[in-house]
């Protein structure tokens, strides 16, 4: 089995993989690069395990053709073989190399992201806005912090909620009318709908232990 080195022959990063960030503004930080150069590593190896996959298997075969043919033509089948092989190789190694050079050509124009002493948030109140506060709002007004604390009481109103309307239960009490703090509704179930409920709940406290520290 041949084995083979890969070289890089510039200095240019390779992007084989992109992707699309919430902020196009980080798209070229170093840190969605690195991601990328992850994603290639992964896929070389991926690809270096599925070889050593198929060479494990090719090897007994070649074996036994080589010990069930006359060795004259087990060596003209290996010629072929070897120029099916080449002629491949060269039209897979071209194809590739027409891939790296665009992608070079591309990479050339990239311009390093810049940082300026322009302040990215605009204050139009007269309120001074803390550290944190400032540090919140340069991620945008849809960046959402998680809290510190977890509510355990809303999250079960909310699985609560959620199975409800999953089922389309309703009770006999309007919206705008009151029922009493102690009235105890019971509802009847099917089998499904108690094995439903049950793997929810299951689901449910997986994710409260992971919330709590």
């Amino acid at each position: 089995m041949q084995s083979y080195t890969i070289i890089p022959l510039d200095d240019h990063r390779l992007l084989f993989r992109k992707f699309r960030v919430s902020i196009p503004r980080l798209a070229n930080s170093q840190t969605i690069r690195q991601c990328q150069d992850k994603i290639l590593q992964d896929e070389l190896d991926f690809k270096r395990h599925c070889l050593r996959h198929f060479a494990k298997h090719v090897a007994p075969l070649e074996q036994q053709l080589k010990e069930n043919v006359p060795h004259m033509i087990y060596v003209g089948l290996m010629i072929i073989s070897g120029e099916i092989v080449n002629k491949r190789m060269t039209k897979i190694q071209d194809k590739h190399s027409s891939k790296l050079n665009r992608l070079r050509a591309i990479d050339s124009f990239y311009i390093p992201e810049r940082r300026t002493g322009l302040n990215p948030v605009k204050n139009l109140s007269s309120y001074t806005l803390s550290e944190d506060e400032h540090d919140a709002r340069i991620n945008g007004l849809h960046h959402v912090y998680a809290p510190e604390k977890f509510n355990q009481p809303q999250f079960i109103c909310d699985m609560e909620y959620f199975y409800s309307r999953l089922l389309n239960i309703r009770t006999p009490y309007r919206h705008y009318e009151s029922k009493p703090a102690n009235l105890n509704v019971r509802h009847q179930f099917t089998p499904a709908e108690l094995n439903t409920a049950s793997h929810l709940r299951h689901v449910a406290n997986i994710f409260q232990n992971e919330c709590t520290p």
